[in-house]
């Protein structure tokens, strides 16, 4: 079982992890996904790499751009295991 703290640590990664894995499997530049939602490039690599949290205000748009529901954001993990 994961306590309330660990899950929400976990959050940031696992969403900025499906925002990339994403954004990749759609051929999209952080730029243009960036561009398309009102977030600078800069801002969208630090939410894809867990560095920043993202506003919930940002979710449905960027939903829209990677073709997907913004619950998937957060409840699946499109991330690659290795």
């Amino acid at each position: 079982m994961i306590c309330k703290k660990q899950r929400d640590r976990k959050l940031p990664n696992q969403l900025g992890g499906n925002i990339a894995a994403l954004r990749r499997y759609w051929c999209i530049t952080q730029s243009d996904l960036a561009d398309s939602v009102g977030l600078s490039r800069q801002q969208l690599g630090r939410v894809e790499r867990g560095e920043a949290q993202l506003k919930a205000e940002y979710l449905p748009k960027l939903a829209i751009e990677l073709r997907c529901l913004p619950e998937e954001l957060t409840d699946q993990d499109y991330t690659e295991k290795n």
